[in-house]
């Protein structure tokens, strides 16, 4: 496929001794990050519902130009298209978003999952052109639905400080301890150590915030969605991971220092979101 028709379209090595000082510089590249943008980004939820629609919005116009640069998806046509489309469905969110989000968001993850898993390069530009708004667009959309949903601030909250908090732990402790890898063809970086730390750190951090927000979710529902946030921020970043295997790429972007790209902090909480708004529906009313 051509652009025209399809969506398709040196330095040496670093010494031994430069490494640990590289990776110290990544660390506070990181925590700096963090320790400005996080509270930016809690401020945009608990301004209200219309600032968290705009922060959806922009998170999946920026998640999308990089996962069509990602995906080598290069005519302008497409990738704009394609964004509209993805800030389409989260704009949508209010228009009985509880129906049309779930399939939505599964034909999505299928079309990316397929794509990768059974399709040569040569005949993937138009399922991942068309998974791309659906997979973002309608997962973004349950941070929308989230945030209307009565103490819809707490719970958005509590979905994107225990997805932190997943993350956060799987690293460090993958870091630390990790000895055994879990996907080595997708990421040669993560181990079942980590794995077992993230999905530890989402039923802590759910137990524990939860708790504090004074959300009246008793421990067993509360450790429940821990475990499904544990799980799903994880294969939310394994699927990424493997997007960017495919396409030889470290990172999907540089827009978030030290983090990489918007898609890098969107793949795990993208999951996330629907797997909180579940809970906050069904099982807090259980």
């Amino acid at each position: 496929m051509t652009s025209s028709s399809s969506p398709s379209g040196s330095h040496g090595p670093p010494q031994p001794c430069d490494r640990p000082a590289a990776g110290r510089d990544s660390l506070v590249l990181r925590l700096a990050t963090a320790i400005i943008g996080v509270p930016i980004l809690f401020a945009l939820v608990w301004l209200g519902e219309l600032w968290a629609l705009a922060l959806a919005i922009a998170a999946v116009a920026l998640g999308l130009a990089e996962f069509y640069s990602l995906v080598n998806i290069k005519a302008l046509w497409a990738r704009l298209l394609g964004i509209a489309l993805g800030v389409t469905l989260v704009a949508g969110a209010g228009f009985q978003a509880q129906i049309w989000a779930p399939p939505i968001l599964f034909i999505g993850l299928m079309l990316v999952f397929v794509s990768y898993r059974f399709l040569p390069a040569q005949r993937r530009s138009w399922p991942l052109f068309a998974g791309g708004p659906f997979y973002l667009g309608a997962a973004l959309a349950y941070a929308v639905l989230l945030r209307g949903i009565e103490d819809g601030a707490l719970w958005l909250s509590l979905a994107l400080a225990a997805t932190f908090v997943v993350d956060t732990s799987a690293y460090f402790a993958g870091k630390a301890f990790g000895k055994h890898r879990m996907a080595p063809g997708i990421s040669p970086g993560k181990t079942w150590e980590g794995a077992a730390a993230g999905l530890l750190g989402g039923i802590l951090a759910f137990l524990v915030i939860a708790s504090l927000l004074s959300l009246g979710l008793a421990a067993w529902k509360a450790a429940l969605l821990g475990i499904a946030v544990g799980l799903g921020a994880q294969a939310g970043d394994l699927l990424e991971s493997a997007l960017k295997r495919a396409n030889s790429a470290k990172q999907s972007g540089r827009l978030v220092p030290g983090h990489g790209g918007v898609l890098d902090r969107l793949d795990s909480i993208v999951l996330n979101l629907a797997l909180v708004y579940y809970g906050a529906t069904w099982v807090a009313t259980w």
